[in-house]
């Protein structure tokens, strides 16, 4: 089938206007993003475009389930991102359009943030040892039955939700920064792109959490280069989020990531002051 594509390259910002054969649209609409082409409409008759399968219209909740609907459209975009992490960004923003760049970046953060809470779980046992090394037991008292069990439950429920808490203030921060960049740019308010460029830019650290966790124990050196690529990753990511999703210029976003990353600094004390 043959299906007419209209769009903006991703690279020069110039507008495309172009034909592809694809047996569905799905299809059709991935062999557009893979050349890099931000999508704007599709259709199999230039006259009626229609919303590519994989972006659900915002009616699509009413007779489906949002959850569902959440989680598909976070693959879609974890999809794109794994493919091409920095121009991926704009690319699956405009895929999935405002309700679907909101569920992505909102689901996004939330793993972001239990995938802290599972690595923290992970680490315990190592805890656990070196307290007992620092008491002078050596690594024993990790294998006394019991010890790390109570650990754990000392802890409690009530610490692993304040660790959610304190593990969205980077998101919350990154959503803000970007929102007060539109302001500073003057471009039109748009909220949910911004908590989809929050929640997103944050998904190499969420892998990698996840990744030192099932590692865990394991070579530390290796564990260190995973989590500084991660980290430059998320820099990156941050960088076009200020300058694609927000069109703050590049001489401005230079001074945006840094003073982001401040702020969280600030934040994240503040707040860990208050719950601990």
């Amino acid at each position: 089938m043959r299906f007419h594509i209209q769009g903006t390259d991703a690279q020069t910002g110039q507008q495309v206007n172009t034909f592809v054969e694809a047996p569905t649209h799905e299809a059709a609409a991935e062999m557009a993003t893979e050349q890099g082409i931000i999508i704007q409409s599709i259709s199999s008759n230039p006259i009626s475009p229609v919303q590519p399968s994989f972006a659900p219209s915002y009616s699509s909740s009413a007779n489906g389930n949002v959850f569902t609907e959440a989680l598909t459209n976070t693959w879609s975009a974890w999809k794109i991102l794994v493919k091409n992490p920095i121009d991926g960004i704009g690319i699956a923003s405009e895929a999935l359009g405002e309700r679907g760049a909101l569920q992505a970046g909102l689901v996004s953060g939330i793993f972001y943030a239990l995938s802290q809470v599972f690595l923290l779980n992970r680490l315990l046992p190592i805890l656990v040892g070196f307290i007992g090394s620092f008491i002078g037991l050596g690594s024993s008292l990790s294998g006394v039955p019991g010890v790390e069990s109570s650990l754990s439950d000392s802890l409690g429920f009530g610490f692993y939700v304040k660790v959610i808490i304190l593990a969205g203030i980077p998101v919350a921060t990154l959503t803000l920064a970007l929102f007060l960049a539109r302001k500073i740019a003057k471009t039109p308010d748009n909220i949910n792109t911004d908590i989809f460029g929050a929640g997103i830019s944050f998904l190499p650290i969420t892998l990698i959490y996840t990744v030192i966790a099932i590692l865990t124990p394991g070579s530390w050196e290796f564990i260190f280069i995973l989590f500084l690529w991660a980290s430059c990753l998320l820099v990156l990511m941050s960088y076009h989020c200020f300058t694609v999703l927000s069109k703050l210029p590049s001489r401005l976003a230079v001074y945006a990531v840094p003073l982001t990353v401040l702020a969280n600094s600030v934040f994240t004390k503040i707040v860990g002051d208050i719950l601990f």
